[in-house]
C-alpha cells in the first residue's frame, strides 16, 4: 500500500468555511434522510448547527475537528469529534463522532479510515477507550461502512414522533382494545 497523499492536520479557524460546505454536500448527497426530511432541509439545518464552529475551535477544549487536506490543498475530509463524551448507559467516558464527511472523489474508505484511526489515536491519549458514532439504518449502507470502518453495534436508537395529544396511536391498538 501506498504513501497517502493526504495531510492530516487540526482544524484552523480559517478552515471553517470549507468544513461547514463538506459536511453541507454531504448531508445534500445523502440518499436516504431521517424522518422525512429532504436533504436540503436537513443539509440547511446541519449548517445552523454549525454556525459556532469557528468559537467552538477556539474556545472548547473537548471539541477537535480533524482536517484532510489533499495535496492540492483542497479539503479532502474532515470529522468533528467530543473528546469528553459520556456514554449513556454506562457512565464511562468516551470519544463521539459529531460528522464525518470525505469528499466524492475519495470516497473509497480509505481516507475515512484514515481519520477514524487518527482520532481513535487522539481519543485514547485524551483517556477514552472508546470512539461512538450514531449512524442511520437506511439502505445506503450506513451501517455497513462503519462495521467496515471496524465499528460494532452496542445500542440501538429508537423514536417516535411527538404530537398534540401525547403519542400517536400505536399500531394494532384497536386490536388489543376490542
Amino acid at each position: 500500500m501506498g504513501q497517502s497523499p493526504f495531510a492530516l492536520r487540526w482544524a484552523r479557524p480559517e478552515d471553517c468555511s470549507a468544513i461547514r460546505q463538506l459536511i453541507f454536500r454531504s448531508f445534500l448527497e445523502a440518499q436516504d434522510s431521517p424522518r422525512g426530511l429532504s436533504p436540503e432541509t436537513l443539509a440547511r439545518r446541519v449548517l445552523q448547527r454549525l454556525d459556532r464552529l469557528e468559537e467552538l475551535l477556539v474556545t472548547q477544549a473537548s471539541f477537535l475537528v480533524l482536517v484532510a487536506v489533499a495535496p492540492s490543498g483542497a479539503l479532502a475530509g474532515c470529522l468533528l469529534l467530543d473528546v469528553e463524551d459520556i456514554d449513556r448507559a454506562s457512565g464511562e467516558p468516551q470519544a463521539f463522532i459529531i460528522y464525518l464527511a470525505v469528499a466524492p472523489p475519495w470516497r473509497d474508505g480509505r481516507l475515512a479510515k484514515r481519520l477514524v484511526r487518527h482520532a481513535a489515536r487522539e481519543a485514547y491519549k485524551r483517556g477514552c477507550r472508546y470512539l461512538a458514532a450514531e449512524v442511520g439504518l437506511g439502505p445506503h449502507g450506513q451501517l455497513k461502512t462503519t462495521q467496515w470502518l471496524g465499528f460494532k453495534p452496542e445500542r440501538c436508537i429508537v423514536s417516535i414522533p411527538c404530537t398534540p395529544q401525547g403519542l400517536p396511536p400505536a399500531p394494532g391498538a384497536k386490536a388489543l382494545q376490542g
